[in-house]
């Protein structure tokens, strides 16, 4: 198991299969620099951020932070000084200040000040309309190819830095809008990310506080080397679909010493949905995830799926706290996905008032089409959890796989879950090996 364990860190060539009427887009190249995951080998590793050389603080270019001025033009202007000069930072000082959608530039730091805001227009026209991801086909949860695009947004980049000065300062979604006009499905378009960078190489989001997101809050997208470290996401528990953290088809990932209160899954990691997915054909792979500590009364703390039809691999979630949670590690998938989930670690995590604690479920719905593929099944080989202490949970595990495609060579060990009442475990097509679990695993996990 440990010599397994180990293998998550490896390089991977990739080819990509696009849909038609989408545009190419490059894997992005290999880090400047060495992986996020050598340069902090911990979650105390002290964190260097690229050092620009020049500032432009957006009140010199005539924003105003009174929380009413839409400041779009102003954003797009200085991001275009940024290229200009060939990189950097653009300050926003204290003060509440609204934007609709701006793209940022390669080799820029956003920095918001102690006490500044950057506002999401509450107006959807401020916001870009961009086409659909191609490994999704369609909007996620409308099916137009087109969607909104995040406030914060980024493609083809290298060298992308979000942060704030003693993580006192916030980008805010302003999502109230858009949660209400989807549960109105009043919305033609799926709504737009708060912060989405896209084929994107270097991506570091430090010190800094997302708040009300319109729907996922980071989604780093076909990107190479993401670090999120001492991020704040505080979306209310009840706000639809406002995950936290989704690395989605990227390499080279670590999230670490976060703090995640959402509506949604607090971290899913993902790599595209049914036929698209399986088309476009880019996985998630080398992933650390750390020290976090995650609230989500309706989802998961960590959440593998569901659209992982490229493929997730070589996972390693370690020191991981959740409470008042629906799930504490959730597999999730389908018939029709394909794909693989492959050499998951998850090792160190305490759970309280967790309703389940552990699932690997292949019954998850929700598909592209309705000519998804049913031959498509994935395969979920190779999971490992690993010391886990819960305490008022309610169901402790469920795994269930599918006739053609059963769950293989699950290892449990060292987990004691105390469950509140009479729920047991469910397993079905689902096989491993167990030690010291508590209580008792289901007779298809062979006690070793």
């Amino acid at each position: 198991m440990l010599q397994s364990a180990a293998n998550w860190l490896f390089g991977a060539a990739i080819a990509l299969s696009l849909l038609a009427l989408v545009d190419a887009k490059p894997w992005p190249r290999a880090p400047a620099s060495a992986s996020y995951i050598d340069q902090y080998p911990s979650s105390t590793t002290p964190i260097t951020l690229p050092v620009r050389s020049k500032s432009f603080n957006i009140v010199d270019y005539g924003a105003v932070g009174d929380n009413v001025t839409v400041n779009t033009a102003v954003f797009n202007k200085i991001v275009a000084l940024v290229a200009a000069n060939g990189d950097g930072e653009i300050y926003i000082p204290p003060g509440i200040f609204v934007s609709g959608t701006f793209n940022l530039t390669s080799h820029v730091t956003l920095r918001l000040a102690s006490g500044a805001v950057l506002a999401g227009s509450p107006n959807f026209a401020d916001h870009e309309i961009i086409p659909a991801l191609p490994s999704y086909g369609r909007g996620r949860e409308t099916e137009s190819i087109f969607r909104y695009s995040s406030l914060v947004h980024g493609e083809n980049l290298d060298d992308v830095v979000i942060t704030s000065d003693n993580g006192q300062g916030v980008i805010d979604g302003n999502g109230m809008g858009w949660w209400a006009a989807h549960r109105a499905s009043n919305l033609t378009y799926t709504r737009g990310h708060l912060v989405e960078l896209m084929y994107t190489t270097d991506i570091m989001l430090v010190n800094v506080e997302l708040r009300n997101s319109p729907f996922w809050t980071i989604h780093p997208y076909s990107s190479t080397n993401v670090l999120v470290s001492n991020v704040t996401i505080n979306n209310p528990l009840d706000s639809p679909n406002t995950d936290g953290c989704d690395p989605d088809s990227c390499n080279q990932v670590v999230i670490q010493n976060c703090v995640f209160t959402v509506g949604d899954d607090c971290i899913a990691v993902k790599s595209g949905w049914d036929n698209p997915g399986i088309q476009y054909g880019v996985p998630t792979t080398d992933v650390v995830i750390r020290n976090m500590t995650m609230h989500t009364p309706t989802s998961a703390a960590i959440a593998i799926g569901s659209e992982m039809s490229g493929g997730v691999s070589n996972l390693l979630a370690q020191d991981i706290r959740a409470f008042n949670c629906s799930s504490g590690i959730r597999l999730k998938s389908a018939r029709g996905r394909g794909g693989y989930l492959r050499n998951l670690t998850f090792d160190g995590v305490t759970l309280n008032d967790v309703k389940t604690a552990l699932s690997i479920n292949d019954f998850y719905g929700q598909h592209e089409s309705i000519f998804y593929d049913p031959l498509a099944v994935p395969i979920i080989d190779s999971i490992f959890m690993s010391n886990i202490v819960g305490t008022a949970i309610t169901i402790p595990g469920d795994f269930q796989g599918l006739f053609d495609a059963k769950i293989t060579n699950v290892a449990i060990s060292n987990v004691s879950l105390a469950v509140v009442g009479s729920g047991s475990y469910t397993c079905s097509y689902a096989t491993g090996t167990q030690h010291a679990v508590v209580p008792v695993l289901c007779d298809a996990f062979a006690r070793v």
